[in-house]
């Protein structure tokens, strides 16, 4: 008896997660999100138009796909002036990607 009770409990379970799939975003809503970000989508165009030749991922993507940091690279600069921490990664200077960074986190 107890037997029908869990596989009732797992069919319901089952069930209602099989609603509709979450919708894309509306037009209006991207046009909102734009205009409420616009700065911010502004900055970012710029940085990768600055700082790219041709096609632009960031952070990186290896031919397999797979995001590519640079935090290995750069992980122990704190003996480095501050000219030596300023060398581009990936076509980006440092503060580039502190600054893209921060704007892709809003």
């Amino acid at each position: 008896m107890r037997m029908y009770y869990v596989i009732g409990v797992l069919i319901t379970l089952f069930l209602a997660s099989c609603g509709e799939p979450p919708m894309p975003p509306s037009d209006e809503e991207m046009i909102r999100h734009f205009a409420t970000h616009e700065a911010a989508f502004r900055k970012v165009y710029e940085i990768m138009s600055e700082s790219s030749e041709g096609s632009f991922h960031y952070p990186p993507l290896s031919p397999d796909g797979i995001i590519i940091l640079d935090s290995i690279e750069q992980s122990d600069t704190s003996y480095e002036s501050n000219d030596e921490q300023d060398i581009p990664v990936y076509g980006l200077l440092k503060p580039d990607r502190i600054l893209l960074d921060s704007l892709l986190s809003e």
